[in-house]
């Protein structure tokens, strides 16, 4: 797999007020969608919004992307993606789940920030079989089946810099292998574990070390 792990520390960062601002409702809305979830665990958990803040301005600080585009993989609330249109990346989100994806859209509303939201899955075509080879069991979040959310949004996914994932626990390496289906030479992948935190891989050529 053409996929590496980039040795990178997040120290905190206190974002500016704006940021702060956004970071406080965003969590607010959070916790009003999870007041309505029946089983959390087959809807939506939020990730560790800060952290991935302090992963971003690394980014950002260190010129480690190629570019600004950038997607956020089972968007949930929208929050990452509103985080990155925030810090001027020109981002989307891809959700699954209708009732989320509307959440999403108030939120970016509420800021004023250009961020697209679609219902759809995040597997592009062809990958279903990388997760059909690396997956034991169902996931509808991770579903092939839906509608291509690509051609909505109309960029393809190799025309983005950055991806953004927070997989449950055991799909890291299903996340990994779309990311090294789909993503460009030099693309990032941020992704967020409960366990580990924040981890940042790159997709490199097949020649490189």
């Amino acid at each position: 797999m053409a996929v590496v792990e980039l040795e990178v520390s997040f120290p905190h960062q206190d974002p500016p007020p704006h940021i702060a601002e956004f970071l406080d409702e965003a969590n607010s809305r959070v916790d009003e969608v999870l007041q309505h979830v029946r089983v959390r665990q087959a809807s939506f958990v939020p990730s560790d919004f800060h952290a991935v803040y302090d992963a971003l301005c690394v980014i950002v600080d260190s010129s480690l992307a190629p570019g600004h585009v950038f997607c956020e993989w089972g968007s949930g609330v929208g929050v990452v993606a509103c985080l990155a249109a925030l810090m001027e990346f020109d981002a989307c989100g891809i959700e699954i789940q209708d009732h989320l994806v509307e959440a999403s859209r108030e939120l970016a509303d509420e800021f004023e920030l250009d961020v697209e939201f679609i219902t759809g899955s995040f597997v592009p075509h062809g990958g279903q079989s990388r997760v059909d080879e690396n997956f034991e069991h169902d996931a509808h979040w991770i579903d092939g089946e839906a509608d291509n959310s690509y051609e909505e949004l109309g960029i393809a996914p190799e025309e983005f810099d950055i991806f953004f994932a927070y997989p449950w626990p055991g799909e890291e390496h299903v996340i990994s292998e779309l990311f090294d289906f789909c993503a460009a030479d030099g693309a990032l992948l941020v992704m967020y574990t409960a366990m580990d935190g924040v981890r940042i891989q790159r997709k490199v050529s097949d020649r490189a070390d």
